[in-house]
């Protein structure tokens, strides 16, 4: 009779991960963070009302609801 042999999934992942280096995770972070304050920037720029130091904006209701699920389904991908 022939012999059967499997491997599993994880042995075979596994061998073939590579971390990347820390200046390139940093300059994903780095990329990442800026994608997140330009939404927030043009989100609250159109949608939000200036605090009164002018360092930020106030947003409610819906637009709020959606500068969430922009932050939200953004997160993963990043």
């Amino acid at each position: 009779m022939a012999e059967i042999t499997f491997k599993s999934q994880t042995e075979v992942q596994n061998s073939e991960i590579k971390i990347a280096k820390k200046r390139y995770r940093i300059g994903a972070f780095l990329i990442d963070f800026f994608i997140f304050w330009f939404t927030g920037i043009v989100l609250g720029t159109f949608f939000g009302e200036p605090l009164e130091n002018e360092l930020g904006f106030h947003i409610t209701g819906l637009p709020a609801f959606g500068t969430f699920i922009c932050g939200f389904f953004l997160w993963p991908i990043s």
